[in-house]
């Protein structure tokens, strides 16, 4: 697992891609970051999770996805999920009345009913959604070509740290027992349709079987996966990315690199684009909802930065280089560099290298701090997921399969037909934050956390 912030201007922190029609708001807690988090008593509670709707546009279809953390620690985030997944799916098949003129909440009638039949000069805050699909990803992408979650020798592997932004369709029933979940058609998603007009076939009509395959699908995520947690990448790998490899593979550096020193993309994921093209619609609201506690790890793919995830040289443990001194205080200054591309003889301290390694770099803290530590940031900036939820174009210049439909043709590199608008794309993060933060006493957790009005 990771922790900590990745510095001036390029930090690392969630933010919303476009103003979307569907506000998910928080859950009743927050959830504190794994490391360094004192062991107390909590009593999370689960608020009602609020729906609000922006009328700029007529909504009657949602694609939902989720992107679940799959590392250590979060059973606890999942379960208080998975217990509000109810009360989201009522208030967006069934929402609440609200008075006409004031738009403040008035109370909740049945499916069906005229809300101005039991509250005067009332109205539905919105028609219901009669058209949702809902799929499950997890933060898990692999080692990104280091040994690292990685099906290798030297590793402890299972499957569930390489999810490679498949829509997983693995759940967790109310029994504690896990169990596939009976999908759309088998496609890993679910697909609310209760007019059986939406579908061909038909999707679900019966709220409760929904209900129940969304909550084990929330709980069968688990938290067995990779502790490098690709919590942005993923979803923009399952999204966006026009050719998500297959996998990462040994590649020369440079002519001549006998030993292939570097990583670099193999292949194309078809189960990912056959699961886009099944889950994605052209014209739906495309809600982007992150639950994670930890800061994003997603490492670039390409050349020698699969080497921030890389726990072993041979039979020892590896250490990335330190950055230059003046790194650590100034992690933005031309000078500031890792000791692997500079001269000992013009920086001294890199023929000193780390004081002590084993303390310096931990494993668990790769991720963290890293050009002010490395030199080197090893992650994608998040320019790369602002731009995917905005932009018609992504930076290489290919199309943005979030925002065309049809393509001049197989180059991909000109849109012949749009579609959705960016205003119908939002992303949302449930996230941790230090425990200090919410504390009522930040030097003691025994006194409980703030409720939430403060």
């Amino acid at each position: 697992m990771n922790s900590g912030a990745n510095g001036k201007n390029h930090r690392r922190v969630w933010k919303q891609g476009a103003v979307g029609l569907v506000a998910l708001a928080a859950l009743g807690m927050a959830a504190p970051a794994c490391l360094d988090r004192p062991v107390a008593p909590q009593q999370p509670l689960t608020k009602r999770l609020s729906t609000q709707l922006y009328q700029n546009q007529k909504v009657d279809k949602i694609d939902l996805v989720f992107m679940i953390d799959n590392s250590a620690s979060m059973a606890d985030k999942q379960k208080i999920l998975a217990a509000a997944v109810p009360d989201l799916v009522e208030r967006l098949t069934n929402p609440v009345c609200v008075d006409r003129a004031t738009r403040e909440y008035a109370g909740t009638v049945a499916p069906g009913a005229n809300c101005s039949d039991t509250y005067a000069g009332s109205e539905r805050e919105f028609d219901p959604i009669l058209d949702i699909h809902i799929g499950v990803l997890t933060s898990s992408l692999g080692g990104h070509g280091a040994d690292s979650c990685s099906h290798v020798a030297s590793q402890n592997w299972n499957p569930h740290q390489e999810d490679m932004a498949h829509l997983t369709g693995r759940g967790i029933d109310d029994d504690g027992q896990a169990r596939p979940v009976d999908t759309y058609q088998g496609f890993g998603f679910l697909n609310w349709d209760p007019t059986a007009e939406r579908s061909d076939p038909p999707g679900e009509s019966d709220l409760d079987p929904l209900t129940s395959n969304f909550t084990y699908l929330v709980r069968g995520a688990g938290q067995d996966g990779c502790g490098f947690e690709a919590s942005l990448e993923a979803w923009y790998r399952f999204l966006v990315d026009p050719a998500p490899y297959e996998r990462m593979v040994p590649v020369p550096c440079y002519g001549g690199d006998a030993n292939n020193q570097c990583r670099g993309p193999q292949g194309v994921d078809q189960v990912v684009l056959a699961q886009r093209q099944d889950f994605l619609r052209h014209d739906s609201l495309l809600a982007i909802v992150m639950l994670t506690d930890e800061n994003d790890c997603s490492v670039v793919d390409d050349r020698q930065f699969f080497r921030a995830l890389q726990e072993f040289d041979g039979d020892d443990p590896f250490h990335l280089p330190r950055g230059t001194n003046i790194c650590s205080s100034n992690p933005w200054d031309p000078d500031c560099k890792s000791c692997w591309e500079v001269s000992p003889e013009d920086f001294p301290e890199c023929a000193e290298g780390w004081p002590n390694p084993s303390l310096d770099d931990p494993l668990n803290l790769r991720c963290t701090e890293q050009k002010r530590r490395f030199g080197i940031d090893f992650l994608y900036p998040v320019r790369r997921y602002i731009d995917a939820l905005s932009e018609p174009k992504l930076g290489d210049g290919s199309i943005n399969p979030l925002f065309c439909r049809q393509y001049t043709d197989e180059t991909r590199t000109e849109c012949a037909e749009a579609l959705r608008d960016r205003s119908l794309v939002f992303l949302a993060g449930i996230v941790g934050v230090p425990w200090q933060d919410i504390a009522v006493d930040p030097s003691d957790l025994n006194q409980g956390y703030r409720p939430v009005e403060q």
